[in-house]
């Protein structure tokens, strides 16, 4: 039997390879072998700075037993350093980390958008080299 589907509008590809990007997440080993082994992008879910190290060598080691290069996984990583944020953004890049994922809670509330643009100006920008 065969069946026929189709998708309006129709999916978009993201990935070099041309499919949806896989994000995996976890601090087990369990998780860090399904990131090696499957995933695009890999989001440790710490945000202890020695932990997170330590996962992204681990997803790098096990990347390569599926002979993959640790680079072909991005890192997603919780930022959580708002009193000294651009030395931490700095080590997180450093460690290898592709995007840094900012609690949503920290913006909430009254004024929570102007904290969001001064965020912006003051650390994402000067990092970007903008």
């Amino acid at each position: 039997m065969v069946f026929a589907a189709s998708a309006q509008p129709a999916p978009v590809t993201l990935t070099v390879s041309g499919t949806i990007p896989i994000l995996a997440d976890g601090d087990t080993p369990a998780a860090v072998r399904r990131a090696a082994h499957i995933a695009d992008g890999y989001f440790p879910g710490t945000n202890d700075p020695e932990q997170l190290s330590q996962l992204i060598k681990d997803v790098g080691v096990e990347a390569a037993k599926y002979g993959r290069e640790p680079e072909e996984i991005q890192i997603h990583a919780i930022f959580s350093e708002f009193n000294n944020p651009i030395p931490a953004a700095e080590r997180m890049a450093a460690q290898g980390v592709s995007r840094a994922m900012l609690p949503a809670f920290v913006f909430a509330g009254p004024g929570g958008l102007d904290r969001m643009a001064e965020f912006g100006e003051s650390v994402v920008k000067p990092l970007a080299g903008d």
